[in-house]
């Protein structure tokens, strides 16, 4: 997936917790963002991507021995997810989350599988109190045992002694213990923090346009440099074709314009006229590559 850093939310191995649980838990919180499964497959290390949005998983990403995307993926975590493994969880803002969305549609589940996934998890939920109920048949009456002598509650300790019997802990120590933590998980599976320079260079990609986008922008560009060029010089003749790229840091713009007749003046005006509209109509990093030549 394409996702920003986020906020480092929470930390956890599959021993401490089930996938099901957590993801219960950020439901219950109407949490944003997302969740990195990691585990060691048969093969190697193997990474599954759960996008979130106000509680409700609505993207997924596995990548292992094959890379599945939207409800395959999701299936596949949750079935990877019995591993030994890790579960690290990012929060999102609004903006972060929306971006999210848009970049990774070939991610997203539909209606009907995000309502399959949480039916799935309640009737987990629901299983141990339903097999309780079976165990207790209704009907049964409790059995009734005589009464003993009656039971005297002892006094509830003070504060101050309640204080006295815990162990002393400071928030710094847990602080320590939990980073200790995840850096002995994170170095078993291989993995490192995200890097500086490789978060802005994701955020980076956020700020660029789609290819959709980009051929929309081609298009539009064409039109307004025809249209400036025949207002501000008088040309016997005029053809104009742009083809486009996009690397990861910014959208590549190859001009190249026709006119008739062709001289040194005309020339540095239809420079000119080309950067100024790039500068006013693109609002994302571009590189401009211009060739001006006399029509045949």
């Amino acid at each position: 997936m394409r996702l920003p850093k986020g906020t480092s939310y929470r930390f956890l191995s599959t021993k401490q917790a089930t996938l099901d649980s957590v993801l219960g838990e950020l439901a219950s919180e109407g949490f944003s963002g997302y969740l990195r499964l990691t585990v060691e497959g048969k093969k190697g290390i193997e990474d599954g991507y759960l996008l979130i949005k106000d509680g409700e998983v609505v993207g997924a990403e596995f990548q292992g021995d094959e890379s599945l995307f939207s409800a395959a993926a999701y299936k596949k975590i949750r079935e990877e997810s019995a591993r030994e493994g890790i579960m690290d969880i990012y929060r999102f803002s609004d903006f972060q989350i929306q971006l999210s969305i848009e970049e990774n549609g070939e991610t997203l589940l539909s209606v009907p599988e995000k309502k399959e996934a949480v039916d799935a998890r309640e009737e987990k939920a629901k299983a141990p109190a339903e097999e309780k109920a079976v165990k207790e048949p209704a009907g049964t009456v409790a059995e009734e045992r005589p009464a003993g002598p009656p039971q005297v509650e002892e006094p509830a300790p003070s504060e101050p002694a309640q204080a006295a019997a815990e162990p002393e802990r400071s928030v710094e120590k847990d602080i320590m213990e939990k980073r200790k933590e995840r850096m002995e998980l994170l170095k078993k599976f291989g993995l490192k923090e995200p890097e500086d320079d490789f978060v802005e260079a994701i955020l980076q990609s956020f700020k660029l346009p789609t290819e959709k986008e980009i051929n929309r922008t081609s298009k539009e560009l064409k039109r307004e440099l025809l249209q400036r060029l025949r207002d501000r010089m008088k040309l016997e003749e005029l053809d104009l074709y742009i083809s486009s790229s996009k690397t990861e840091d910014s959208v590549g713009f190859d001009i190249d314009v026709y006119i008739k007749p062709f001289n040194k003046e005309l020339e540095e005006k239809i420079r000119s006229t080309v950067e100024d509209t790039m500068k006013e109509k693109l609002n994302f990093p571009y590189e401009k590559g211009l060739t001006i030549n006399e029509a045949s």
